[in-house]
């Protein structure tokens, strides 16, 4: 498994958590903060190792926006929490299997 690999689980676990109670706003504050500084990892391995694959990008965006503003982090223009973790959710399954078959990845 790769490092790159290993972020996207950390993220995935990261929705997960997100998605499956209710949290103080501290609580959600951490969950935001640690999704973003993975998201930024992975984002920097993507530009590196990937030449900034653009669809990987577009899919790490909105899995970002998605869980963010599912926390209450961004604006989420009016779409429930569990609608936003839906959309990160379906973004992340697909960068998954992007990384996962990626042979420049990390």
């Amino acid at each position: 498994m790769s490092e790159t690999s290993e972020r996207v689980a950390i993220l995935k676990r990261i929705l997960e958590e997100a998605s499956s109670k209710d949290f103080t706003f501290v609580e959600r504050a951490g969950l935001a903060a640690a999704a973003r500084q993975v998201v930024a990892d992975i984002r920097e391995a993507i530009d590196e190792d990937a030449e900034g694959h653009s669809y990987m990008r577009e899919k790490l965006l909105k899995t970002e926006f998605g869980l963010v503003a599912g926390l209450g982090f961004e604006v989420s223009n009016g779409h429930r929490p569990a609608n936003l973790f839906d959309l990160a959710r379906s973004q992340l399954h697909t960068l998954e299997s992007l990384v996962e078959e990626s042979e420049l990845l990390r």
